[in-house]
């Protein structure tokens, strides 16, 4: 029996990826995306950001990585942590931010640095972004990505 019509077209969720080597990398936001209903810290269910990253390093240009990031959009309170969302936006802009709220969309074209590391998890190796940071203004001007 065939699948049903409307159920039938399968989306790729991320599942076939390719190995980013550990390292930092300069890259500029190719695209955000909101998911809805995701699994997040202790199980709870969350609205996620996917920022999808390419990077602009000559080696590795044009390979992608994905950020996940909860919606949380907040500076931490005195010496508390700031979000993720938060750290990323302040790194795309290269200042900190009021965390009042943020326009995601703005965010997409601009470059930050990240450190990216590998994680194993269940048999599988990912590459997990641990740090974002500003460009640096004495660094190499890459070109961007077309």
């Amino acid at each position: 029996m065939p699948v049903n019509p409307n159920e039938a077209i399968i989306k790729n969720e991320g599942g076939n990826y390719e190995l980013i080597p550990e390292g930092v990398y300069t890259v500029q936001v190719a695209d955000v995306i909101l998911k809805k209903n995701q699994k997040g810290y202790r199980g709870k269910v969350v609205d996620k950001l996917w920022f999808k990253l390419g990077i602009l390093d000559e080696e590795l240009r044009g390979l992608g990585i994905v950020h996940f990031v909860s919606t949380a959009f907040t500076a931490g309170f005195s010496g508390g942590q700031s979000s993720k969302l938060y750290d990323l936006a302040c790194a795309v802009t290269g200042e900190q931010l009021d965390d009042d709220s943020i326009d995601v969309n703005t965010l997409i074209g601009g470059k930050l640095r990240i450190v990216v590391k590998h994680k194993e998890t269940n048999g599988k190796t990912y590459s997990n972004i641990t740090e974002v940071m500003k460009v640096d203004a004495k660094s190499k001007k890459l070109p961007e990505l077309t």
